[in-house]
Formats: structure tokens, sequence, C-alpha cells
């Protein structure tokens, strides 16, 4: 966090009356609805200039608004740094090798950490936390992703999310986690003893990772029917009479209310491609 001095006078009242003045100081960063304020301790003497102390978790950026109030005589005089203003603190994006050794440090699982690494490869296309202006990366089209994860907002997002980069691929590290256990339990539910591969078991995370976890939501749609209707680029097929499940991979350009050639569901198209960036 940038360091913020914050200095005020009363016109016409000398420095030495000043400091036995008790002054009040606020200030909030405020970005999106999120906000991290920070008050000064209360009633302080003579605190004209006053630097606000964040702790190591306090991260936080936007427009900043700063309030001082101290009662002189019998007047209670206030100051506010309103919006308009234009104090605006803003982030930097880190360099590549520091946030791939970041992701290789959020998991001892392999999986989670390939798969953090080409979700953070493929969101962004290039581990973006901030846009050029220097705000949080936002989803195209102004979706609800924010950061380099593109965590989804405001499920995920607060203050720190919004704007360290550490704690967006941390968080993202840990949701990746959770649809690994989803994806599994998914495989083992369909076919009981089924090991999906690395691409299978990866591609499903992918898929669930930015679409959903819902039973439509998965990469692969288990059939036991020869000629079913497919929506998705993938099909995942058993065969559970020997109490098997062998993979199938089927492109199919379109189901029966589908246009020919169009891709059904951008999620299979993003895990293909997330797959294909995790080294």
């Amino acid at each position: 966090m940038p360091e913020i001095i914050c200095r005020a006078h009363i016109d016409g009242v000398s420095l030495d009356d000043q400091s036995t003045l008790k002054f009040n100081w606020k200030i909030k960063l405020a970005y999106e609805n999120k906000e991290l304020i920070k008050k000064s301790p209360e009633n302080t003497l003579g605190l004209m200039q006053w630097t606000p102390i964040w702790e190591d978790d306090e991260f936080g950026g936007g427009n900043v608004i700063i309030d001082v109030g101290v009662k002189y005589g019998d007047d209670s005089l206030t100051a506010h740094l309103i919006e308009q203003d234009a104090i605006w603190i803003l982030g930097q994006n880190a360099n590549s090798a520091a946030v791939l050794a970041h992701i290789a440090s959020v998991s001892t699982d392999g999986d989670v950490i390939q798969c953090t690494r080409g979700c953070a490869r493929t969101e962004t296309d290039g581990f973006y936390q901030f846009g050029t202006d220097g705000l949080p990366f936002r989803e195209s089209g102004n979706g609800p992703g924010r950061g380099i994860m593109q965590l989804t907002y405001p499920d995920f997002i607060n203050t720190n999310t919004l704007w360290d980069w550490q704690t967006n691929i941390t968080m993202g590290a840990q949701n990746v986690a959770v649809v690994k256990r989803i994806s599994r339990a998914w495989f083992q539910s369909k076919c009981s003893g089924y090991d999906p591969s690395e691409e299978e078991l990866h591609k499903d995370i992918y898929r669930l990772y930015n679409r959903g976890t819902g039973e439509d939501d998965h990469y692969f749609t288990f059939v036991d029917d020869e000629e079913p209707w497919f929506f998705r680029n993938r099909a995942y097929a058993n065969d559970c009479g020997q109490n098997t499940c062998t993979p199938r991979y089927e492109h199919k350009a379109h189901g029966p209310n589908e246009p020919a050639g169009r891709c059904i569901n951008s999620g299979c198209c993003y895990a293909d491609i997330a797959y294909g960036r995790e080294d």
C-alpha cells in the first residue's frame, strides 16, 4: 500500500494553539461499492498530520476520500476531500515470473497448481490483475470477473481480491481445489471406480471453474446411447454393463436446434485453451 500523508490546519489559529486540539481523521478507499476504511486514534491532541498504517492483509485502491474533524472552542470544524478532487490509488501488474512463483506456492496438489496456472494464463491472456487504466482487470463486456483469476463479482470479491494479485490467485486456486473434488466425485458417481486421465480431469476442472458446478456444467456428458445428440463439443460415454467406463471424444458441430459450425458452448472452448496453457 502506498504511504498517504494527511495534513490539516485551521486558518487564523497558531500552530501552538492547534497542538492542544483533538483532530479525528478518516480515510476511505472506494471502488465498485467495496470500501477500505481507516480511522485515526480518537481525540488525539495535535494530530494535524496523520499517516494511516495499513495492516499486511489490508489492500485497497480506487478513489481516496479523506475526512477530518476538530473541535475549536464552541465550534465543530470539518473538512472533506470530496470525490471530484480525484485522488486515486491505482494498481501495477506483477511480472510473469512473480506470478508463476506464487502459483507454484498456493498448493501441494499438482493438479491444482497446473489448473491454476492454466486459468491464470487464459482468463486475462497475460497475468493481468489490472488494466491499462490501473483499475482491476474487468471481464470482457464488463462482466462480473475481476483480476488475474477473473473471480466472479460479488461472490468472491472484496478489496483484497480486487487490489492484491496474490490474494486473487490464492482464492482462485482454492476454487480450483473445490471444483477438482466435485469433478472426481462426478466421474465416480457415473461409473464406480473410474479414474479419469489427467486431460479428462483437468478439462472438466476448467469447465467447472469457468461455468459453474451443475450437472450440465461438466465438460463431458455421460451417455449410454449410441446415437445421442450432444450439446457440447465433447461427450463422455461409457459401457457400465461391464462396470467399466471408456472415454469417447466426439466432435459434433451442432445439436438439433443449433446452426452448423457454431461453437455450442464457450466453456468447452475455454477448457481446451486452458489445458494447452498449463506449462
